[in-house]
């Protein structure tokens, strides 16, 4: 039933977010950076003390997702990527980290947790948040239950296709003793849980739409006790997220990839803003925002 209303981050690998700005000179392909570039390194207020993981663009709104002290949704918007403003949800971003947000034809859309501290302990949920504007916004249960993991969200065929893993224990998708999985929507409300083929003991942690075929990229681990040991890089491809199958070639099942970090990035009237996924080898490294609009 979707909800409507105005930590630290530990784990074996950590996240250092960092918000990027530079002007993309006028008809300058993205693709093709100026030469030079002039950085003004400013911190946004409204991030003080926030966790930043993802960021997108929609209808001339920048929009970066992530959480906030002590354990709230963190959701900011600006016009120029320099000045960020943070919006207040209200009781439905308690409890709440959000890990990857999208922008699509109905606004935007957020995945992450909700976290509930019971009398047996800590348990979590999967959740999907959207907003047709950036500043109102709707919360609702994604299937999975407690043990389920959305790390990231995107768009394929005009749907909304979130990734992550089941099987989920204290330290995430990295030790899941569960299968790889998606969720789709055609529209935001009703969505259908799917395990992906060849994908015990694996996880998605990126999503794209290339030329026509749904492309999810993970890693598949290999799980003993408290060690976690990635074996092979994960690959899945298909014209549909029902028609997906695991692409197994030497390189990528020789890979040992620890886990797949993609640069997010998000244009905007000629600027664009990117976050930057530092892995890091310390387990109690904290993600700290960050911005750099140029002068």
């Amino acid at each position: 039933m979707a909800i409507s209303g105005s930590i630290r981050r530990r784990g074996s690998v950590a996240l250092i977010a960092a918000v990027l700005v530079s002007v993309v000179a006028a008809g300058t392909s993205a693709a093709a950076a100026p030469r030079e570039l002039s950085w003004t390194r400013v911190a946004p207020p409204a991030m003080a003390g926030a966790i930043v993981r993802d960021i997108t663009s929609n209808a001339g709104v920048l929009l970066a997702v992530g959480s906030t002290p002590p354990l709230d949704a963190g959701i900011w918007r600006s016009s120029d990527a320099a000045h960020w403003t943070r919006i207040d949800v209200g009781n439905i971003g308690q409890n709440v980290v959000l890990q990857s947000v999208t922008a699509w034809r109905q606004g935007f859309a957020a995945v992450g947790l909700r976290y509930t501290f019971a009398s047996t302990g800590l348990q979590r949920d999967a959740i999907v948040m959207t907003s047709t504007d950036g500043a109102h916004w709707r919360r609702a249960d994604l299937p999975g239950g407690q043990g389920a993991l959305p790390t990231s969200i995107g768009v394929h065929r005009g749907a909304l296709v979130a990734g992550g893993c089941l099987g989920v224990g204290r330290f995430g998708c990295l030790y899941a003793q569960g299968p790889a999985v998606i969720w789709t929507a055609p529209d935001a409300r009703t969505w259908t849980e799917r395990l992906l083929p060849d994908g015990e003991h694996s996880f998605v942690n990126g999503i794209a739409s290339v030329g026509g075929n749904l492309v999810l990229v993970g890693t598949e681990v290999e799980v003993d006790g408290f060690l976690s040991t990635p074996i092979a890089a994960a690959v899945w491809q298909g014209p549909t997220a029902a028609s997906v199958r695991r692409v197994r070639d030497e390189a990528l099942d020789s890979g040992l990839v620890a886990r797949s970090f993609a640069d997010r990035a998000a244009l905007l009237d000629g600027a664009r803003a990117t976050i930057d996924l530092i892995a890091t080898n310390s387990p109690t490294a904290v993600g700290t925002a960050r911005a750099w609009p140029q002068r």
